[in-house]
């Protein structure tokens, strides 16, 4: 026969596991509902810092094109600086010893958010020396688009009132530019 302590045991040892289950089981429901919740704020957390790093880049992107923009404003001057364009056009074909110049502008015309002026040099010289005419001009701190360029050599014999060949003078150029500005009407805020 067993001891009435053994019998007892058995008996409240089930008893005691339900209890703990009991206290146990709605503990570690919450302990799995915080942990969940702990992850939702993480994953909220992690999508946050994604965002503001996000933002960061779009608002260093958009800084950058501001600047880009800043700069590009710069290469488009007012109006008024077209005289000294004139004046560097000149200044680079007779620093170039090209021969029989001629610079005129057209009408201006306006585009979206700025003014653009047809220019039209025409001059006689050597190949190499308008190709570096043509490098002089994309080098320039302003935007001037070259549109067209003609390059005609002398006729043989003096046909049409040209030169003869045996004449030193190069080829006879026509090129085309467009020099942009604003002014009032055309100036955007940055």
């Amino acid at each position: 026969a067993e001891p009435r302590g053994s019998k007892l045991m058995w008996v409240l040892l089930p008893l005691v596991a339900l209890a703990g289950g009991f206290v146990w089981y709605p503990l570690h429901q919450q302990n799995r509902a915080a942990e969940r919740r702990i992850e939702r704020v993480e994953q909220k957390l992690a999508a946050a810092r994604e965002t503001a790093e996000r933002r960061e880049r779009i608002s260093q992107q958009i800084q950058s094109m501001r600047d880009r923009l800043r700069t590009h404003r710069q290469n488009i001057p007012d109006q008024p600086k077209l005289t000294e364009l004139f004046a560097s056009l000149t200044g680079a074909i007779e620093s170039l010893g090209l021969r029989d110049p001629d610079i005129s502008s057209g009408s201006i015309v306006s585009r979206p958010n700025v003014r653009a002026m047809p220019i039209r040099l025409t001059f006689r010289g050597g190949a190499v020396e308008t190709f570096d005419l043509l490098r002089r001009i994309e080098s320039m701190p302003r935007l001037i688009q070259p549109t067209l360029l003609t390059v005609q050599a002398p006729l043989k014999g003096g046909e049409s009132g040209r030169e003869s060949p045996d004449v030193p003078g190069g080829v006879q150029v026509e090129l085309q530019l467009q020099a942009f500005f604003h002014d009032d009407a055309t100036r955007e805020a940055p």
